[in-house]
């Protein structure tokens, strides 16, 4: 199934592409092929856009307690929302949550720890790249800075210890800052390279110690 059939609204300035559908088909099998059944998921899917992943993955698994979604534009809210009811059912809408807010605001509840976070998030650096035109295009595709580094702290500090982090991105452009962040981090976590189409990877963050 493509995003095309899928019919998902979209904006016309930024259509995603395959890769989502990917990322939620490899999260829903990871959870049923590793987690025991009946294991309840609590979502979230980072850097959200419109709700593919996220919606996706809730729609292949049975057990979901609850799914966030978490986007730096609030222009994806109307996207997100026409989405959820298209695609979601009256018990599974009730269990979603669309956050408009970057990494640094978002405070749902401190006391909230996700075992599944999915994201496809931007996979260039706007330092080594260059910037279109369009600046809502290019906070899709571009990490700012710091950006990256403040992606992978909020998946360290917003995973609970029995659950599983995965996220989309081309290794050239982040696998040394994934190197320099877990030599600074504990011992207790590790992200590897799970599994790869085309220039995109799939990369796995997970706790150690559990």
């Amino acid at each position: 199934m493509s995003l095309n059939n899928l019919k998902y609204c979209q904006p016309e300035f930024y259509k995603f592409s395959e890769d989502s559908l990917f990322l939620a088909n490899e999260s829903s099998k990871l959870i049923k092929d590793s987690f025991p059944k009946g294991f309840s998921i609590k979502g979230l899917d980072l850097c959200s856009g419109c709700g593919v992943v996220g919606i996706e993955t809730m729609r292949q698994l049975e057990d979901v307690s609850f799914f966030h979604f978490l986007e730096l534009q609030s222009l994806f809210k109307d996207f997100f929302q026409k989405n959820a009811l298209f695609f979601l059912d009256n018990d599974q809408r009730s269990k979603v949550e669309f956050y408009n807010s970057d990494f640094d605001s978002f405070l749902p509840n401190p006391n909230i720890k996700y075992n599944l976070i999915t994201s496809n998030p931007p996979y260039f650096k706007r330092e080594n790249n260059r910037l279109g035109l369009d600046e809502r295009r290019n906070l899709c595709r571009f990490f700012t800075g710091t950006g990256f580094t403040n992606f992978l702290n909020f998946i360290y500090g917003s995973l609970d210890k029995l659950g599983v982090a995965l996220f989309l991105g081309r290794g050239s452009e982040i696998e040394g800052e994934i190197e320099i962040f877990l030599k600074k981090t504990p011992n207790d976590f590790e992200i590897i390279k799970h599994k790869s189409i085309g220039l995109t990877s799939l990369f796995m963050g997970r706790f150690l110690d559990k």
